[in-house]
């Protein structure tokens, strides 16, 4: 499945890397969101910020990591008539 993130508001494909100067500011999202068929939930960023939140750029590399939750789906059952 193809998932996306947001950097400064701009859809990217995930994962992604970027070349960023060092304290510079960007924002950071990772939305909910379906692919393949299945729903994907935001579940945290390794830096616990919430699912969309600007970074400073480190001067080392711990750029935050994100993870989601495939959402199961439940049947609904038939209805009779």
């Amino acid at each position: 499945s193809v998932l996306t993130l947001k950097l400064d508001g701009i859809s990217v494909t995930a994962p992604y890397v970027i070349d960023a100067l060092i304290n510079f500011q960007h924002t950071i999202e990772a939305p909910n969101q379906s692919s393949g068929g299945n729903q994907y939930n935001f579940n945290n960023w390794s830096d616990g910020g919430a699912q969309s939140h600007t970074i400073v750029v480190p001067i080392i590399g711990n750029i935050p990591r994100t993870t989601a939750t495939k959402v199961r789906k439940r049947a609904l059952g038939t209805l009779n008539r």
